[in-house]
């Protein structure tokens, strides 16, 4: 019993203290300051014309404000609507209205009727707008006057705008009678009268497309390309009308395309060109999309892989058409399947850069030069030309190559040719061997007067060399001639100047104790010439 009379105080300045702070709590909750609603802000200006924006929407206003807000336009927003609407009594608004967030409070008056104002306040992040006629008995003919006001300024806006377009625009009854035209139709009809006859301009003015049948169709809308007879001295002219229904009547709109018209005709006629010069080409033309589809091809193509127009004309991809063409043996044959569709994969990413050219060595013998190019838009073009010829050309040519330098090889006597600029053709292994001079001397010209130095530095000082220059620029004749040489070691040469087609010269050097015969009959028998024996 003791402890719970010793508990009871104890209990007593807790309930206390709770007490309090419950009652501190409530009284804090109904003397907080409250955030005006929008209704709140509103509640003044039941009777008047006000509108409450949050930001750029319309989130409260009064029963007369409702009545005059006009219906928004798509893609409109409810600011844009009310800017719209007192545009016409108060043509910087939308200014005014710009810095409100900082002013706090603003009073807009009319500069067209000073008795019309709007007052504008700032309410944590809200923007009420009350509209003052200056009259307490007199709101209806006011917001008449506002609402008059914004309709007369849309009017003309919309008149202007249709008046001053660039382009035609009419309007017709359902018996095609032009009942309204702007000034660019009026005009068309003016300077068609004037050339065409001596009438004056008339109303109501000539439907100047009545001949055509532009029908509308059940959405109603229709668009059609026409073409205006050319006046006299003039070109054509052409025009793409769009026909719109209007109840029971049609508004038309012609724009005048004619410089597309022809810009459509000079395409056609590139691509007619450039069709009829693939056609005549030689080289195999293939062309494929960004999809790798085959766009375009020539007959060269062909030709050239034996595939069928059927298959080609079917748009096939390009990994379709390069197997069938290894089914036809017109590409290398690889060791593999694998490394064959690394190498198509290869051709095709090396196509797209521009840096495919490669040389095909068909079974069949023939010989292909394959060019990849990048197209606009990620399309490639593929080049098949027959490089069989060039190839065989150029393989005979380095065959008799090799084999003159094989029969030079073969002379005992030391021969170099030389060109009429000086610079060393060729030259057989006993030429290198007299004196000394590396035979690979890499892919830089040699010329004569290097040869020459190291002539003169293994002879006996001699006008032979100065012969020799004379020689091969053509400024001493140009006549075969002998000369003899001495070396440092002391053997006796015998240098020979003959001249040979295209201003080239043949320099050559003998051993004088082993030619002395033989180069007698030689040169008699270039004086007189007998049949072989």
């Amino acid at each position: 019993m003791q402890s719970i009379v010793g508990f009871w105080p104890f209990f007593v300045g807790i309930t206390a203290v709770l007490g309090a702070a419950t009652y501190l709590s409530f009284l804090r909750y109904m003397f907080r300051p409250r955030k005006q609603t929008a209704r709140e802000l509103l509640r003044e200006a039941e009777s008047a014309v006000a509108f409450l924006f949050d930001g750029h929407v319309l989130v409260d206003s009064s029963p007369l404000a409702k009545r005059l807000m006009p219906a928004r336009d798509r893609g409109q927003t409810d600011w844009e609507a009310f800017i719209r609407l007192f545009s016409a009594q108060f043509p910087q608004l939308r200014v005014a209205l710009a810095s409100l967030s900082s002013d706090g409070r603003k009073r807009i008056v009319s500069p067209n009727d000073p008795t019309l104002s709007l007052d504008a306040e700032w309410w944590d992040g809200y923007s009420r707008i009350t509209f003052d006629n200056g009259s307490e008995t007199g709101e209806r003919s006011a917001t008449d006057r506002l609402i008059a006001a914004s309709l007369e300024q849309e009017v003309s806006s919309l008149r202007a705008i249709s008046e001053d377009a660039p382009m035609l625009i009419w309007k017709e009854d359902a018996t095609r009678q032009v009942v309204w035209a702007n000034n660019s139709y009026l005009n068309m009809v003016d300077s068609l009268i004037v050339a065409q006859s001596d009438i004056g301009p008339t109303w109501p003015p000539r439907n100047i497309f009545s001949r055509f049948d532009i029908p509308v169709d059940d959405q109603g809308y229709n668009a059609k390309r026409v073409r205006l007879d050319p006046i006299e001295g003039e070109a054509e002219t052409w025009f793409e009308i769009s026909s719109v229904r209007r109840g029971r009547e049609i508004v038309r709109f012609a724009v005048d395309i004619t410089a597309v018209v022809r810009a459509e005709a000079t395409q056609r006629a590139f691509v007619d060109t450039l069709s009829k010069t693939f056609a005549q080409l030689s080289i195999g033309l293939a062309i494929f999309g960004r999809d790798r589809r085959l766009l375009s091809f020539n007959p060269a193509l062909l030709d050239l892989t034996g595939l069928p127009v059927e298959f080609l004309s079917a748009r096939p991809q390009i990994r379709s058409v390069l197997d069938r063409m290894r089914e036809a043996r017109v590409l290398p044959e690889p060791k593999n399947y694998l490394s064959w569709r690394e190498e198509l994969a290869a051709l095709e990413s090396a196509a797209e850069s521009g840096s495919y050219c490669e040389v095909w060595s068909l079974p069949n013998g023939s010989t292909y030069r394959v060019t990849g190019r990048p197209h606009p838009n990620g399309a490639i073009a593929l080049l098949f030309e027959d490089v069989s010829a060039d190839v065989s050309l150029t393989r005979r040519f380095r065959t008799e190559i090799e084999l003159a330098h094989a029969a030079l090889d073969g002379m005992r006597d030391a021969a170099v040719v030389i060109s009429s600029t000086g610079s060393v053709v060729i030259s057989n292994k006993a030429y290198h061997d007299l004196w000394g001079i590396a035979k690979d001397r890499g892919m830089s010209p040699v010329y004569l007067a290097d040869e020459a130095a190291e002539w003169q530095h293994s002879c006996v000082p001699t006008p032979v060399w100065a012969m020799i220059r004379d020689f091969i620029g053509g400024h001493g004749g140009r006549d075969s001639w002998e000369e003899p040489l001495s070396l440092l070691d002391g053997r006796q040469m015998i240098c020979r100047a003959i001249p040979l087609p295209n201003g080239y010269s043949l320099i050559s050097f003998l051993k004088a104790p082993e030619i002395a015969q033989p180069l007698a009959l030689f040169m008699h028998s270039r004086n007189h010439p007998v049949a072989a024996q």
